[in-house]
């Protein structure tokens, strides 16, 4: 951990012209590679070609089966609900650093795509301005969106997160904060009181179908409250702890790498550095990462009720919201001088579709938990 400071981060215009470090050449390892997160058995498949081509630099694996039986979804994960009680004393100033891959490289924003392009060819001027006034619908307030397809750091760290509690078309946002430790939105979880959850996957630079680094699995979610998918925004002490931390099958985030943590201050209200990597449905339906930054955050709100009292921020936030769910668990992020990558001081919880409801969920209950998953399982 590192000295904590009330200095703000870096405006949008200085995080633009970061000169980050080049990315070094890893030395020769040996390594593992799972096919996503589903698990297949091979036994009794029939009509199965396995073919590998390997070249200096070059990997290449084809499988083709007519009939091969596979797990359809992962297994069920543990449900960890914490109470201060088993919570560890707060360690530290409550700031804790990222980590950045050294063979990856570096980009202080993410480089933007048109996978209208990627995936269809080019296509004429007035087909992507109907396509645009479908799913990519202009807002009344200055917007800042756009999609990305981007693998070097820390974009390499935001991904998709599926779960089976909600069916196969639900999707939020998440971030890995730690080797083996994605950060999500605790409504996005299937949730059986103190029963195992549904299964939960988080796949990093998810977009259109394309999994650069994989996925992984939850075996464990840590969380002070079981939030549920939708609940009624009176219900403020919810929007306030709406998040929850997956202990994941791998240690993907070595591969991946993780953004930092940080206590949201009051001090910081008004000041337009914050941004927001998430997936969201005014852009292909969700199923593209799209980035905005020149947020603001704040003011923050300690709702009575919430777990620990007095702790628990709701902070209002004027992020782009659209549609449901896709946005759910995406981080707020603020980049300060002198770190190799963005820390994330609260997870979008809450919309409800009228101005100036949007909240995010933060303050030091959500460093504790992020703490105490990544002590107890490191």
């Amino acid at each position: 951990m590192t000295k904590p400071s009330t200095t703000l981060p870096l405006y949008p215009e200085q995080v633009r012209q970061l000169v980050l470090p080049e990315a070094e050449a890893p030395a020769s390892q040996r390594h593992t590679i799972g096919l996503g997160a589903y698990a297949f058995d091979a036994h009794g498949a029939s009509d199965i070609e396995l073919a590998a081509r390997m070249a200096p630099g070059h990997l290449d694996l084809r499988l083709r089966t007519a009939t091969l039986p596979f797990a359809a979804h992962p297994p069920r994960a543990k449900a960890v609900r914490m109470s201060l009680e088993q919570m560890e004393p707060l360690r530290g100033p409550g700031v804790t650093a990222m980590h950045r891959p050294s063979f990856l490289p570096a980009r202080s924003v993410p480089a933007a795509s048109n996978p209208r392009e990627r995936y269809f060819g080019k296509l004429p001027r007035s087909l992507n301005k109907r396509l645009d006034q479908v799913f990519d619908q202009p807002l009344d307030i200055p917007d800042t969106r756009y999609a990305y397809f981007d693998t070097a750091y820390p974009w390499s760290a935001f991904g998709r997160v599926t779960s089976g509690g909600y069916g196969a078309s639900f999707a939020a946002s998440g971030v890995m904060v730690g080797p083996r430790h994605a950060l999500v939105s605790s409504g996005a979880v299937g949730w059986h009181g103190a029963g195992d959850t549904d299964w939960l996957v988080f796949t990093p630079c998810y977009s259109h179908g394309l999994t650069p680094f994989g996925s992984a699995y939850a075996e464990r979610i840590y969380a002070w409250r079981q939030v549920p998918l939708i609940y009624f925004g009176k219900q403020v002490e919810l929007k306030a702890v709406n998040y929850a931390v997956v202990i994941l099958n791998s240690r993907i985030g070595d591969t991946t790498g993780w953004v930092g943590t940080r206590i949201y201050e009051p001090g910081w209200d008004g000041a337009a550095v914050w941004s927001m990597s998430s997936y969201n449905s005014h852009f292909w339906l969700g199923d593209e990462p799209v980035y905005q930054d020149s947020l603001t955050l704040g003011p923050v709100e300690f709702p009575p009720g919430a777990d620990p009292s007095g702790q628990a921020m709701a902070i209002t936030n004027n992020a782009h919201a659209a549609g449901l769910f896709e946005q759910l668990g995406a981080p707020l992020l603020g980049w300060w001088p002198g770190e190799v990558g963005p820390s994330t001081v609260g997870v979008y919880s809450y919309f409800d579709g009228e101005l100036n409801s949007a909240r995010a969920a933060g303050g030091a209950p959500l460093f504790r938990l992020i703490q105490q998953a990544r002590t107890e399982f490191p």
